[in-house]
């Protein structure tokens, strides 16, 4: 495993083996091996330069999940022809994986609801946030339907879960 010394004034690399071996505060640069993961060490002035050194390689990482989300769902259409909704959005996915349902109904709140049985294909609508949620039932199973979403966990990320068939925040479906 390789280590990143960041100093105030440049980043030294180092192994692990070296960092236990030595007590040297430079280092050979021409030995280090090439760094393979976020792993930070921060000399500087502060006991907070480690926790912005950490929470930098944390949005590095969510914005890699980020990044790799949205290229394994690179297969969806991502124009607007023939879908009204806002890109990126529960009600846009739907109509793009369910596409006769109709333009124009709004955000997920004001969505109809003509039955309170699931079925494949529905669509579900939800009371999860301040303007409704939608999301497609891929599948309905022994008291639990499985949806695939997307804006669930953010927005342009297409999501799947199952959840009980007699949660709370369920209004209906849309056949």
């Amino acid at each position: 495993m390789a280590i990143l010394i960041q100093t105030n004034t440049a980043p030294i690399k180092a192994t692990s083996e070296e960092l236990i071996s030595s007590n040297k505060s430079e280092y050979d640069l021409t030995k280090m091996d090439f760094v393979r993961n976020s792993n930070v060490i921060v000399l500087g002035n502060s006991q907070n330069d480690l926790l912005i050194a950490d929470r930098q390689r944390q949005e590095q990482e969510a914005r890699q999940k980020r990044e790799t989300l949205a290229r394994s769902s690179s297969s969806l259409r991502y124009d607007t022809a023939g879908n009204s909704y806002k890109a990126g959005y529960c009600t846009w996915y739907v109509k793009q994986i369910r596409p006769q349902t109709p333009n124009g109904l709004g955000n997920a709140y004001e969505w109809p609801v003509n039955s309170q049985t699931p079925s494949v294909g529905a669509v579900v609508k939800t009371r999860e946030s301040r303007l409704g949620h939608v999301a497609y039932v891929q599948s309905v199973g022994n008291g639990t339907i499985t949806i695939r979403e997307m804006n669930y966990r953010g927005r342009y990320v297409v999501s799947e879960r199952t959840i009980p068939i007699e949660s709370w925040f369920i209004i209906g479906y849309y056949i």
